[in-house]
């Protein structure tokens, strides 16, 4: 049984053709970006004992971008060294995310598959990403086993989503969608936020022990940025037990 929302599937493949306009509905996640890939690199650099001060610390290492969209981060990820795998189940969103990886000549395996889909091809991988997806799927406990099911013995995973808390809703539905536009109207819904310590105890029930959690906060005059503050959007480690 598909664990993706298929109304969130609808709402994401409407805007498939902006994935890669930075000015577009999609802009919210470009900006985050940089702040995201910070944490995954050095948090992953650790876990894999590689210098992160390397061109492609990522070389030889198996990473799947669960719910990858147009590939906003599984190409950066690429060019890290890291073979990836970029699944998604927006038909649109996996064309957009080929057609732009074939224009900038890298190679990552996209495929039209969910997590359940992929686990049942016996795929395991160094690291799972899934990056602003948690807070669109139907049934959470099912998609995080699927998760921890694609991670090798002691690898590693990485999930961000925003936080259970009036800020959340106030900033990440009222703000976000309705006055900055940094996200589609109706793409979240509260129901579905989720607090760290409640993820970190279900991925315990998935033998993941969460490592570390960080807030990913807008500052007016600085962009997004790493910090202790949660409240609102938060990115989180985890390795594989």
């Amino acid at each position: 049984m598909p664990h993706t929302d298929l109304k969130e599937i609808e709402q994401f493949s409407k805007h498939a053709a902006h994935w890669w306009d930075e000015q577009g509905p999609l802009q919210g996640l470009h900006a985050m970006n940089p702040a995201r890939l910070q944490f995954i690199k050095h948090h992953l650099c650790r876990h894999f004992n590689r210098d992160e001060n390397s061109k492609e610390p990522f070389k030889g290492l198996s990473f799947c971008d669960v719910g990858c969209g147009g590939g906003i981060l599984t190409e950066p990820l690429t060019r890290l060294g890291a073979k990836m795998t970029g699944i998604d189940a927006s038909e649109e969103a996996i064309a957009i995310a080929k057609q732009h990886a074939q224009s900038m000549k890298l190679k990552i395996d996209y495929q039209l598959l969910e997590s359940e889909g992929l686990l049942k091809k016996k795929k395991k991988f160094d690291a799972v990403l899934s990056l602003e997806v948690v807070e669109h799927v139907a049934n959470l406990q099912a998609f995080l086993s699927e998760c921890s099911g694609l991670i090798k013995p002691e690898g590693a995973l990485i999930l961000s989503t925003l936080n259970k808390t009036w800020k959340a809703w106030a900033l990440g539905i009222v703000v976000a969608e309705n006055i900055l536009k940094w996200a589609p109207k109706g793409a979240h819904d509260w129901n579905k936020f989720v607090s760290p310590q409640d993820l970190a105890a279900r991925l315990r029930d998935e033998d993941v022990e969460t490592l570390a959690v960080e807030g990913i906060n807008y500052c007016p005059t600085q962009g997004w940025r790493l910090g202790s503050n949660i409240d609102i959007n938060y990115i989180l480690y985890g390795k594989k037990v």
